[in-house]
């Protein structure tokens, strides 16, 4: 039979090597609706459905309830895969108002996509992928809900309570992988492990594109070791357009990590979307970038960290435009931004205000060269040292048409603390109404030479000196200006 419908009907323990409860065959259309699927188990792939290659499954209004690859039927098998539903290599599935719950394999919880998925309205909740929970291999298994190897379309979709050491709720694996999400919410989801624990939602080592999504109070967690990126993790490439990243946890990257993959140069972009209350314990409470971060009009709100509460960038020619970051906090260094060691980066259009660390509690730079901030504003921001601006053994850095005021060190810097950096320029800037509580350089401390101010430049009514006494600054046009 080449074309089948299964409507109304209940499918329940189950058990075959592959599609414990139905084998799609090569060639074949099925079409399921209105169906429930339960306690089915499947040796190899697909705890309730197989669909071999070239053949179609389409499922409407079903749920899948508690269906399993397990390993304890084939111990010699290194992956059981997808505890629901396995699409083979060019077969072709879709999902339309779906339900998926206490899905468990080792490799993607509930799904596995080799073909063509697209999965539209539908829920995913409290699947698990791991291997021998409680041996050794604690630490293996990705894609609590999902595992997608080639194309697959989300929309309108929940992803809620779904766990797995590495891509809690989807992974994306592969460089020919690419994966469309749209308007969907991933909340509560876990990246759990012993050791390691990565991307509490969705892990991308292929292209991804998120849009209109949600992705709150996702975490990673790791019993003994170290967790990264609460919410998402990129390796190759991705875009994030008009979402809303809020209270997720890890111990590196509160919402997203954005880093190399071996050869692979990644690129992750981000436009119009909202950062609120994330949190990492060590660099980037919202984004920890390594690799080209592009960044525009978007928003960074109380989110915190050790450095760099907002974002840390530890990478070459970056663009972040048109930001604005309130109330972010840094126990370190950068309560807004930090750049460590960071080149050619280009921060422009900014509002950083109201944030706060020990070293540069608006902006800290450390390292790094060539990089530039221009037509924007760094105000009310408190630190130790640097309130404004920090910047330590970096060169050429150049401020055009910035004003720095209104900020409060409570040591030295009160709008700008500069350590051991040759030309930091400021062109056409306004440096003034900042202070230096219990220090000195209430406009700008520094110990530097060749920095230079131009002519317009205004550093005035900073607390208790404009420029500090030891300082280098000279108001000559720069020397060498940065060229872009």
């Amino acid at each position: 039979m080449d074309n089948v419908t299964i409507e109304n009907s209940t499918s329940q323990n189950n058990n075959m090597s592959k599609g414990g409860a139905i084998y799609n065959y090569v060639d074949a259309d099925l079409v399921v609706k209105n169906s429930r699927f339960l306690n089915n188990v499947a040796s190899y792939y697909g705890g309730a459905i197989y669909n071999s290659q070239d053949s179609s499954v389409t499922i409407e209004n079903s749920e899948f309830d508690n269906n399993h690859a397990d390993s304890s039927f084939n111990i010699d098998y290194p992956y059981k895969s997808a505890g629901a539903v396995y699409n083979d290599v060019y077969g072709v599935l879709n999902i339309d108002n779906s339900v998926f719950t206490d899905n468990v394999a080792e490799n993607g919880g509930a799904i596995v996509n080799r073909g063509t998925t697209d999965i539209g309205s539908s829920q995913f909740k409290a699947n698990r992928a791991f291997k021998d929970s409680g041996s050794e291999y604690y630490d293996e298994g990705f894609g609590g809900a999902i595992s997608n190897f080639a194309d697959l379309t989300i929309s309108k979709t929940n992803f809620t309570t779904n766990t797995a050491p590495t891509d809690g709720g989807i992974s994306n694996t592969g460089p020919n992988s690419i994966i469309m999400v749209s308007d969907s919410i991933f909340i509560d989801n876990t990246a759990k492990g012993k050791t390691w624990a990565s991307s509490g939602t969705i892990d991308n080592t292929g292209t991804a594109t998120i849009t209109n999504s949600v992705f709150s109070n996702n975490r990673a967690i790791a019993d003994n070791g170290e967790s990264d990126n609460g919410a998402i993790c990129n390796n190759a490439n991705m875009t994030i357009t008009n979402s809303k990243f809020n209270v997720n946890t890890a111990n590196k990257g509160g919402a997203i990590v954005n880093q190399n993959f071996g050869e692979t140069i990644s690129e992750l972009n981000i436009s119009q979307s909202t950062f609120n209350g994330n949190v990492a314990d060590n660099d980037g409470g919202a984004i920890h970038s390594t690799a080209s971060l592009n960044i525009d009009n978007s928003k960074f709100i109380a989110n915190s960290a050790n450095n760099g509460g907002g974002i840390t960038v530890n990478d070459f020619g970056n663009v972040l435009d048109d930001l604005s970051l309130y109330n972010n906090n840094a126990t370190v260094s950068g309560g807004g931004i930090s750049l460590n060691n960071s080149s050619h980066t280009h921060i422009g259009h900014d509002i950083v205000k109201s944030n706060y660390a020990k070293y540069g509690g608006g902006i800290s730079i450390n390292g790094g060269s060539d990089n530039l901030i221009n037509d924007g504003s760094i105000a009310y921001n408190e630190a130790n040292y640097g309130s404004g601006l920090f910047i330590s053994n970096a060169n050429n850095v150049e401020f055009i048409r910035e004003d720095i005021f209104d900020n409060i060190a409570s040591v030295d810097g009160g709008g700008v603390y500069i350590n051991n950096s040759d030309e930091t320029n400021f062109i056409d800037s306004n440096i003034n109404a900042n202070k230096a509580c219990s220090g000195d350089g209430g406009g700008i401390w520094t110990n530097s030479i060749f920095n230079n101010c131009d002519l317009a430049t205004a550093i005035v009514e900073n607390t208790p000196k404009d420029i500090n006494d030891k300082s280098y600054m000279t108001p000559n046009k720069p020397k060498n200006p940065i060229y872009w």
